[in-house]
Formats: C-alpha cells, structure tokens, sequence
C-alpha cells in the first residue's frame, strides 16, 4: 500500500564526464599511430605497413575494450536510484556490473540529513551528497551525485513531518474510532 512519490537517479554530469574520458582514451592511439606513421623513419614505416593487419586489430580490440568500459559505466550510473515513498526511502546502488547494493529505511526512523555540494561546479549545477543519519543498523546512508540535494532533503524532511502527524492523529482518535 505504499505510494512512490518520488524517483531520484544520480546528476548526468559526472557520467558525461567520464564518457568523454573514455572516448578520448578509445581515439588517441589511432591519432598516435596515424601521426607518428609518418614522421617515422622509412624502415619503421616498412614495419608499420607489414603489420598494418595486426595493428588495425589491436586498434579495433582497444576501442572494444573501451565501449565496454563505457556500458558499464553507464549501467551503474542508470541503475543507481533513490526512491521515496510514502513510508521509505530506498537507495539502489549499482555497484558494479553483477553487484547491487540495496539500502531502505523507515521514514519515522531516520534522525538526520545532511546535504552536501562540493565546488564550483557542482554548486553551478546544483549537485552534490546527502547523508541520512538513521536508528537502524546500518547507521548512515550516502547517495552521491544527486541532483538538488537540497530539495530532496526538504522533500523527505515533508514527508517526515505528514507521517509524524498522521501517526499523532491515528493516537489521538478514541480506541474505538481508529483505522487500520
């Protein structure tokens, strides 16, 4: 019986970031091997065009291993989702490709919430951590990267405060008249 009301994934600039790293590093060795080619001296040109095959191979399994690299990265970074319902947050964290991490909690259990945006840029973008300080065993969970994390403290702080407040109405209806 519970209701999502919100969905909240990791901010896109740190994975862009990261995939335009990993395109760079897929490029450079076909821009060295293609610019050093000809500034080489005749002998290792002859060498160059002899192995041309294997090389073009190499190049080839280099972008492979860098495409993957990139999937992955974009797994974990589509998979990774804050949700707030009506009575829990849930923290799902890709970890990585085969591994996942879950964290939930109680709303009524949560204690404190920290929200953290770290340099220019991330106080450009408006994004940063939040830290929820809960009673439970695990004592503190960490989204990170998320977008506004601000709002989404307020958010979560509202929903506290309507379940607290539903809570304390349910206790102050006589013992006959409360619902289930």
């Amino acid at each position: 019986n519970e209701i999502i009301l919100a969905e909240k994934r990791r901010f896109w600039l740190p994975i862009a970031t990261e995939a335009v790293l990993i395109s760079f590093a897929a490029i450079v060795p076909m821009l060295l091997v293609t610019i050093l080619a000809d500034s080489l001296p005749l002998g290792a040109q002859l060498i160059i065009s002899k192995y041309q095959i294997l090389l073009l191979f190499f190049c080839v399994a280099w972008i492979f291993v860098c495409w993957i690299t990139l999937s992955i990265a974009w797994t974990n970074y589509y998979l990774d989702v804050l949700i707030i319902t009506d009575r829990r947050v849930i923290d799902i964290e890709q970890i990585s490709l085969f591994a996942r991490d879950t964290a939930e909690t109680r709303i009524e259990n949560i204690q404190d919430m920290r929200a953290e945006v770290i340099g220019f840029v991330a106080s450009l973008f408006d994004f940063g951590n939040l830290y929820i300080q809960t009673a439970g065993v695990s004592k503190e969970f960490i989204i990170r990267n998320i977008q506004g994390p601000d709002k989404v403290k307020s958010f979560i702080s509202q929903q506290r405060e309507k379940l607290a407040s539903v809570t304390q109405t349910k206790q102050d209806l006589p013992a006959g008249r409360q619902e289930s």
